[in-house]
């Protein structure tokens, strides 16, 4: 699927609200059951966020906006 780069932007921002709630919440008293989940949280949103950096490789590549190092 062809995302546009406001849409990659926006999932991108989402994954790291996603995380920075997870690590927030691990300095809450939780139980060990909840910490995982916290922990599992922030694995997905991360796993998420590199297939996010495909696709904006792929949506700058289509644009023809040049990358440089």
């Amino acid at each position: 699927m062809e995302n546009s780069l406001s849409s990659i932007r926006h999932a991108a921002r989402g994954c790291f609200n996603g995380i920075k709630l997870c690590v927030s919440a691990l300095e809450l008293p939780c139980s060990h059951e909840e910490q995982v989940e916290f922990i599992e949280d922030v694995i997905r949103a991360s796993d998420k966020m590199c297939g996010l950096v495909d696709e904006l490789a792929e949506a700058i590549d289509r644009a023809g906006i040049s990358q440089t190092a």
